[in-house]
């Protein structure tokens, strides 16, 4: 292998490795963490273990929640720009999740609380699925 062809390996591996490292290191933020896996200097046998593990007490609920709202809000946004036959029914899972967490006794965001107050106003509109059925939208 010629130097030429050794760094633009080198860069590609170290590319691939920081960048699940970096996920990695978000993850431990919400107190989950993985091993590593990286067996030979092939690109592709870098990678996360699929197996994730869990350090957390029931207390820190709230906390890992509150961690999360940005990433929920923004795809609630996502969802309410989308066209309506693939945007509601992620709406609508969204919103369950939030209710779910406001029934825990979740203080949520309030950007989150508009965001489902505005959604729960949009029309939703039936539908016909392949079949000949209605689903809502």
């Amino acid at each position: 292998m010629d130097d030429e062809s050794w760094l633009m390996s080198a860069y590609c591996i170290m590319k691939r490795f920081l960048g699940i490292a970096r996920r990695e290191y978000q993850l431990l933020s919400l107190g989950q963490y993985s091993d590593l896996l990286w067996s030979t200097n092939d690109v592709d046998s870098i990678r996360p273990s699929p197996l994730r593990m869990m350090k957390s007490h029931p207390d820190n609920f709230n906390a890992t929640v509150k961690d999360c709202v940005p990433g929920l809000n923004a795809l609630l946004m996502y969802a309410v720009m989308m066209p309506q036959e693939r945007g509601n029914p992620l709406a609508v899972s969204l919103l369950g999740v939030t209710a779910s967490l406001r029934d825990l006794g979740v203080d949520m965001d309030p950007l989150t609380n508009v965001m489902a107050t505005w959604f729960s106003l949009t029309p939703i509109e039936p539908t016909l699925d392949a079949h000949g059925e209605k689903k809502v939208t």
